[in-house]
């Protein structure tokens, strides 16, 4: 027996819309709202002490298994080891940072893309802890997916 041409319409619009709606809450999770301030504090505490931690492992691996799987595929783990080696030659210790609070340089912000970006330093004396992160919304939590972070000198004035 043969579907009327209407019929057939109506169930094909019917699937149509069903795949839509499937499709749609399986990208729900990827939009995401700006996080609140705290919240963004305690991202970049929390990513500064796993590359804290893989320094002091001696294994950047640690901290680069945690990125996006976009980051994996633009940065190899060479080319990670290679930007990234001076913190574990120079034994650069960023665990002090976890009693300081993350100070932001440009308030934190979302992209229309949905990339998290937080630009800041962590107050550490004589030489302070500067970052600028970006996440991606992954499996429902931010993951790094861009780093810089920088060991710089504190311009001091004399007055």
């Amino acid at each position: 027996m043969k579907t009327p041409k209407n019929r057939l319409s109506a169930l094909k619009k019917l699937a149509l819309g069903a795949a839509m709606i499937v499709l749609l809450s399986c990208t729900g999770d990827e939009k995401q709202l700006l996080p609140s301030n705290s919240e963004n504090e305690k991202i970049a505490m929390d990513t500064t002490l796993a590359f804290a931690k893989a320094v002091n492992a001696n294994d950047l691996s640690l901290f680069r298994n945690q990125t996006t799987k976009e980051f994996k595929t633009t940065f190899t783990h060479e080319q990670f080891e290679q930007a990234f080696s001076g913190f574990i030659e120079q034994k650069i210790n960023l665990l002090p940072v976890a009693n300081l609070k993350a100070q932001f340089r440009d308030p934190p912000s979302l992209s229309n893309d949905g990339v998290l970006t937080l630009t800041g330093y962590f107050p550490t004396r004589p030489s302070q802890v500067e970052f600028d992160y970006s996440f991606l919304w992954r499996n429902n939590e931010w993951k790094v997916s861009g780093i810089s972070l920088e060991i710089n000198p504190v311009n001091v004035t004399k007055r």
